[in-house]
């Protein structure tokens, strides 16, 4: 999408098909070049003991006064102490946080106090369009799982058992 407004596009990724990111006109960079060149830091990655405070004091530092911070992926990928910091010193323009740390977000937060921040409720992804399929996947669950049948959506499938084998005969009747 940030291509389509004429954005040059860079990921780090230790993961990522280099062939794929080339092909689609994405450069692959090491985390601190990306820092260091970027004008926005959008976030998609999980919350890992790795990730943990993935951008610190020594990561906003590295990064230009002009930048801003998206994190849509999860709380405790950003040190919010050093990002009120960086804020705080004009070493970073704004962040935008659909999740922090702690939500809702602590009302004595101080990134509550910046003008330049933006923290939305983790809702980033509901579009129109996702929470109908949301819905629908959701629909679909109950009525596999009041067929008898196993739900592909199971979170714990080994403890599972379909409808019509976890209660008696006689209960399902009534």
């Amino acid at each position: 999408l940030a291509q389509a407004f004429g954005m040059r596009v860079v990921a780090h990724d230790p993961f990522i098909d280099r062939e794929y990111a080339a092909e689609h006109g994405i450069g692959v960079l090491e985390l601190p070049q990306l820092l260091a060149e970027s004008d926005f830091v959008s976030l998609h990655l999980f919350l890992s003991p790795e990730t943990h405070h993935l951008l610190d004091a020594k990561a906003f530092a590295l990064m230009k006064p002009s930048a801003f911070v998206i994190n849509t992926a999860r709380g405790g990928i950003v040190d919010e102490e050093a990002l009120a910091d960086a804020l705080a010193s004009g070493r970073l323009a704004g962040a935008a946080m659909d999740t922090v740390q702690t939500e809702p977000l602590p009302p004595d937060s101080p990134l509550r106090s910046f003008d330049n921040v933006l923290v939305t409720a983790h809702i980033g992804a509901a579009t129109v369009e996702s929470r109908a399929r949301s819905g629908m996947t959701a629909a679909r669950s109950v009525v596999t799982v009041l067929r008898g049948e196993r739900s592909e959506h199971t979170v714990n499938p080994e403890y599972a058992e379909p409808a019509d084998r976890a209660r008696p005969r006689e209960a399902q009747r009534r």
